[in-house]
């Protein structure tokens, strides 16, 4: 009796004790259920913001041109007596030169009638005049280029008028007006979210979209902290090549979209590289096997060290666009928030 009494006992606790797990374990696979959310797609959402900044991201193309002057190696003009009537009667060749640059802009505005960008005032920066030298100790000018006019080309874009509305040389900011005709394409302002540089730490990852060398890139580096808060601009080692002044800088952060904008590239650093090349004439002509009799030039050339670069930062070029409020709003331009 006792035997079945104990057999039953053993029997129902069982029971009990696996209709309460089922309970359980169903309570704890629907609440898991409930609870669980679908994890963010991170990669996805850096590609959304890239083809957003992207679209904003313009090749700007810029050319000088010259009236052009040589002259003789036996003139005896100086640079001090250069006048228009000396120039034209020691000038043995005259021609119409140019210079041109690339470059990248910012759509930061649209109204449907003008658009405004951000870029580098070096890219929109040509000298009024260059003056060369005959080599040797008296200063002989050999040439004088006069800029006559400068246009200012957003790439794909039909327009009107590329003007260069304001710019600052000391800290490499420009910004830049175009006129949009009724039927041309519209830039796109980048609406995208800009913080500081005030947090920037070591190691911060950077992404700069740009067109080095007139190509649509995306390239990366780590910051460097910049020595104090007020400084205008900070360091990176992302490799920038000529073309990518004017490109958004962004900096990667811990939530969505993971990235803000928080500067401008501007330029990398460079070295000066002296080499000898012949003086030669435009009636001569050598081939690269020639043994080279006549007179040697030291010439120059910048070398870009690749690796060490600079970016004008966020706050400053804020600082760059309300300083010139007045001639915005003139210009017919509403605020513009960064």
């Amino acid at each position: 009796m006792f035997r079945r009494l104990y057999i039953w006992f053993i029997t129902v606790l069982f029971l009990v004790l696996i209709t309460s797990c089922n309970a359980s374990l169903d309570k704890v696979s629907k609440k898991s259920s409930e609870d669980i959310k679908p994890l963010v797609d991170k990669h996805q959402v850096f590609q959304k913001a890239f083809a957003e900044v992207a679209s904003s991201v313009y090749k700007l193309n810029v050319i000088a041109f010259y009236d052009t002057y040589v002259f003789n190696e036996n003139n005896n003009l100086e640079k001090k007596l250069i006048t228009d009537s000396s120039i034209k009667k020691f000038a043995v060749k005259h021609s119409i030169t140019n210079n041109s640059v690339l470059g990248t802009a910012i759509a930061i505005y649209n109204d449907g009638e003008k658009a405004g960008f951000l870029t580098c005032s070096h890219v929109v920066s040509f000298p009024d005049t260059i003056i060369t030298f005959f080599p040797g100790p008296d200063k002989r000018l050999s040439g004088v280029s006069i800029k006559i006019k400068q246009k200012n080309y957003i790439a794909g874009r039909e327009s009107g008028d590329v003007n260069v509305l304001f710019k600052d040389a000391k800290n490499d900011i420009a910004f830049i007006k175009m006129d949009l005709s009724e039927n041309s394409i519209k830039p796109v302002p980048l609406n995208f979210k800009s913080g500081t540089i005030t947090n920037l730490q070591w190691g911060d990852k950077l992404f700069i979209l740009g067109y080095p060398n007139g190509q649509k890139m995306l390239t990366h580096g780590f910051a460097s902290k910049p020595k104090n808060k007020k400084q205008n601009f900070f360091l990176a080692d992302a490799l920038f090549n000529q073309g990518i002044s004017g490109a958004p800088v962004l900096k990667e952060i811990s939530e969505p979209p993971y990235l803000v904008w928080i500067g401008m590239a501007r330029s990398a650093s460079v070295s000066d590289i002296l080499f000898l090349e012949p003086l030669l004439s435009d009636h001569v002509k050598y081939s690269n096997k020639d043994i080279f009799h006549g007179k040697m030039v030291i010439n120059n050339k910048k070398m870009i060290n690749y690796g060490i670069t600079y970016s004008v930062s966020i706050d400053q070029i804020r600082m760059f666009v309300s300083s010139h409020s007045e001639i915005l709003f003139k210009n017919g331009f509403s605020t513009i928030i960064l």
